[in-house]
């Protein structure tokens, strides 16, 4: 078996890993309103995610061995390791989101009981917690302006480069410029690698065709 394909087989195991772990969500109103599964084409930038529906919005992916949760609600967009250091103190011990195959399962099922046992409120919606929540973030989106250093600023740019990640793997490389451009010099070569890539695919295509 390939290394190419072994990768494969193991995005489609930890896939229905997380699909499993996070289950609890539909007992907790939510919907399953969005599935990508892995697509077997680029072992190098595949990954999976879906997307729960619900008292708020929930984004659960897995792309370049970096695992996200992602919730929106009340006009704010944050992290699932932000609320845990800023809310709740690193209750969950993990530090950071970068993953490999022999440590993802192990961070989807502290991830889902963590969220299933504590997040309750978060998971309703609830105005005031998530009035704290909103507070936090733009505190430190003000605190990566106010000090201008780069690892701060690659903060700031956290979610387009997260957004670039899916619309790269879907080849909608007008929307790769879009979302990295302003964020260049702060990239990772990687995904420096992929914004080149989808400058030249672009330049390729007759305008009427540019996805």
């Amino acid at each position: 078996m390939s290394n190419d394909q072994s990768w494969f087989n193991y995005l489609g195991t930890s896939y229905k890993i997380a699909l499993d772990r996070f289950s609890f969500l539909e007992s907790a109103g939510f919907q399953l309103a969005e599935i990508q599964e892995a697509t077997g084409n680029n072992a190098r930038y595949d990954g999976w995610h879906f997307e729960w529906k619900g008292p708020i919005n929930i984004r659960i992916e897995y792309y370049e061995l970096e695992f996200n949760v992602i919730f929106s609600s009340h006009g704010s967009r944050t992290s699932y390791l932000f609320v845990d250091y800023e809310i709740f103190n690193n209750r969950s011990g993990l530090q950071g989101t970068m993953f490999s195959s022999d440590k993802l399962q192990h961070a989807l099922e502290k991830t889902g009981k963590d969220i299933k046992d504590n997040y309750g409120d978060i998971l309703k919606g609830d105005p005031f917690i998530w009035k704290k929540i909103s507070k936090k973030v733009e505190e430190a989106q003000q605190k990566n302006k106010k000090e201008g250093l780069e690892k701060d600023k690659k903060e700031m740019y956290r979610f387009e480069r997260i957004d670039a990640k899916e619309a790269f793997q879907k080849k909608k490389y007008k929307k790769v410029i879009k979302l990295l451009k302003d964020a260049e010099e702060y990239l990772e070569p990687l995904e420096k690698s992929k914004l080149e890539y989808s400058r030249k695919k672009v330049k390729e295509k007759p305008w009427w065709r540019l996805t």
